[in-house]
Parts: structure tokens; C-alpha cells; sequence
């Protein structure tokens, strides 16, 4: 397991992920069941030379900042990106629960997001998450 650290935002604590790469760094959002150190899929993106900034959500980890929706969650990632000196990333990941973070980031700082890659997080209808927060941008492969 790889050493995480918390970043102190205006909303609380966050437990962060942050593994160097060749490659500019992907954001990484595991879902309920992981903390930013755990690998819920992160790996795939190191192996290619990515960096991986993960993080732990809400309640999870070291992270505390109190119950946060996944879109009241953005502003702390936001200030993490600043903090770790990250303005461009090679897109946005999210699982399970984490794709909603990962949605909701996608929207809200689209110039960290130029991509999007949700694994193992669909609903009962795919789009159900996407129309729900006004996600109609296009995001490239």
C-alpha cells in the first residue's frame, strides 16, 4: 500500500493519493468500499505512466469534512489540485460509488477533466447519473 497524506481545505481534511508519473496525473476516485490508498483500479493508470492523485471521499480514510454530497465534495478537490500544484490532469476517474464524484468534477472543473472513465458504476439506467447533475458536455477518449 502507498503512503497517502491529508491536505488541509477550507472544507476539512482530505486524505490524498499522490503518486508521481512521466504522464500527466489522472484524478481518481474509488468508490465506497476504498480509501484513497487502496488500489480499486489506480494501478492501471501507473502502469502506463500516469500519476494518480486518489482520494478518500467523505467519511472515508482520513478525510473529514463532515456528510458532503459528491457535488458539495468538488470545492475540496479543487483546492487539493491547487495545493498539490495540479492544473492539468490526463483525466478523470471514477469507481463504483467514486463515479459520481467523478461526474460531478467532470462538470464543475472541466479543464481538469478532459477525459472521463467511469468503471463498474452504472445505474439502473446508464444516463440516469449524468442528466441528473446537467452533464451534457462530450468528454474524448
Amino acid at each position: 500500500m502507498r503512503t497517502t497524506r491529508v491536505v488541509r481545505t477550507r472544507l476539512g481534511a482530505v486524505e490524498v493519493l499522490d503518486s508521481p508519473g512521466d504522464k500527466r496525473p489522472v484524478l481518481f476516485f474509488p468508490g465506497g468500499h476504498c480509501s484513497a490508498a487502496v488500489d480499486c483500479g489506480w494501478s492501471l493508470y501507473t502502469a502506463i505512466g500516469h500519476g494518480v492523485v486518489s482520494f478518500s471521499r467523505p467519511g472515508y480514510g482520513r478525510t473529514d469534512v463532515g456528510r458532503l454530497t459528491a457535488a458539495e465534495f468538488v470545492p475540496a478537490v479543487a483546492q487539493c489540485c491547487e495545493v498539490l500544484g495540479i492544473d492539468q490532469t490526463a483525466g478523470v476517474v471514477g469507481v463504483s460509488f467514486g463515479g459520481m464524484q467523478a461526474l460531478h468534477v467532470a462538470v464543475a472543473l472541466p479543464t481538469l477533466a478532459p477525459r472521463l472513465a467511469l468503471h463498474s458504476c452504472a445505474r439502473s439506467s446508464p444516463t440516469t447519473q449524468a442528466r441528473a447533475i446537467g452533464f451534457t458536455r462530450t468528454i474524448s477518449a
